[in-house]
Parts: structure tokens; C-alpha cells; sequence
């Protein structure tokens, strides 16, 4: 289980698909957002979910998210590019 991180690279290596390309989408910096960084993931938050604002003011550099997003429907509106 998170925060290890082997069942995300057992799915990524079964895709074909590198840390660069994927983006993790969670709402708890201690099993979600870390599982990520721990892999080189890009890592979103969502706050809607076990995870505080103010949770997130106090949480350590190693487990701050890469996005912060308050609701899963704002997905959507997210313009993620990756350049090589």
C-alpha cells in the first residue's frame, strides 16, 4: 500500500509509461502525494478530501504536491504540457 511505492511501478512498467508521463491525483500528502514524489511523478492534490488546507501550510518540502486543486471537477480546467 501507499506510500510504497511498488504497486504504482508495477502499473506504470505494464502501460509503458515513465514517471514523466504520468500525473498522480490524491488527497493525502502522506500515502498519495508521497507515493509520487517518490517516483518522480508530477502529483496533484485535492483538498476535498482527508488533506487541509492547513495541513498543507505545515507539511514538510519532501511531501508538498506539485498542483493543488480544491474539487476533482477542476481537472478539467488544468493545462498540463510536458515538454521534452
Amino acid at each position: 500500500g501507499k506510500p510504497d511505492s511498488f504497486g504504482l511501478k508495477v502499473i506504470m512498467k505494464s502501460k509503458g509509461y515513465q514517471p514523466k508521463d504520468t500525473i498522480l491525483v490524491g488527497d493525502r500528502l502522506e500515502t498519495d502525494i508521497l507515493a509520487g514524489k517518490r517516483l518522480g511523478i508530477t502529483t496533484i492534490l485535492v483538498l476535498s478530501g482527508i488533506t487541509s488546507q492547513e495541513m498543507l501550510q505545515k507539511a514538510p518540502p519532501s511531501r508538498l504536491p506539485d498542483y493543488v486543486i480544491h474539487s476533482l471537477s477542476e481537472l478539467s480546467s488544468l493545462n498540463i504540457v510536458h515538454c521534452s
